[in-house]
């Protein structure tokens, strides 16, 4: 019998493992939830609740099956809820268990009156089980990727980074991080998702070269850069390419996943 629970610190590592199967391979890479050391990272969040009251995180445990479904919600504003990650394994699909972990996050918070959701336009079937549940397409993001420079990796970088230490202390133990600082007077904001993969929180930043140069020689192993843009607006850059598009999608009305009162 498949038991819907709060997870606990046992859980993390079945829980990362879990969550890197669930998506493709071509996105993970690009995902914090993807990376190997992820259950390091959600372990903080497990152990120590009381220092995070907005964010639950509820597994499905097949008991001798292991970890088959884990959902991470947060609580972003009064009476909504998001749900932040949500997977289940191959094997126990069509069981209802993403209803049922959703199911019992609102068992729990009574005073959440909607949701809201992302999902990746080529997930059919998580998009067909939402909309059966009630919920609706509100906007969308295209994710995508391009090559970093390499001609200025050899020259003065011209940066200063803020909490650099900090940085690094965070992608050694998690495997990735947020960076800060400035670069020829100007203040950049950018994430480092593996070895490989650059994240840039600003359109901008992808047509700055001497940004990306810059960054490229002080992080040897980073090869691409990552940028999400609002609909289908692309950056006005060469050899761009469309990794996927995410979807935001709502519930007002909860009663399909609440189930019979």
């Amino acid at each position: 019998m498949t038991v819907i629970r709060l997870a606990g610190v046992q859980d993390v590592e079945e829980m990362a493992e879990l969550s890197r199967r669930s998506f493709d391979p071509p996105l993970r890479d690009h995902l914090v939830t993807t990376q190997p050391r992820t259950g390091e990272f959600w372990r903080i969040f497990v152990e120590h609740p009381g220092s995070f009251p907005g964010l639950r995180f509820l597994v499905a445990d097949a008991g001798p099956g292991g970890i088959v479904g884990l959902a991470d919600f947060r609580h972003p504003e009064p009476a909504t809820g998001f749900l932040s990650h949500v997977c289940v394994s191959a094997a126990a699909r069509g069981q209802g268990l993403a209803t049922a972990l959703m199911r019992a996050y609102l068992e729990e918070r009574p005073d959440v009156q909607r949701m809201e959701l992302d999902v990746f336009e080529g997930s059919t079937a998580a998009r067909r089980l939402y909309e059966h549940l009630g919920f609706r397409a509100r906007s969308s993001s295209s994710w995508w990727t391009m090559p970093l420079p390499t001609s200025e990796r050899d020259t003065d970088t011209g940066i200063a980074f803020a909490d650099l230490h900090g940085s690094f202390a965070r992608f050694g133990l998690f495997g990735f991080c947020e960076l800060h600082g400035t670069f020829r007077d100007r203040e950049f904001h950018v994430g480092r998702i593996g070895e490989e993969v650059l994240r840039l929180f600003s359109p901008d930043d992808a047509s700055d070269t001497g940004l990306l140069g810059a960054l490229g020689a002080v992080f040897p192993t980073l090869s691409r850069a990552l940028v999400v843009t609002p609909g289908d607006s692309a950056p006005a850059l060469e050899r761009l390419e469309l990794l996927d598009r995410s979807v935001r999608m709502a519930a007002e009305d909860l009663r399909a996943i609440a189930g019979p009162s």
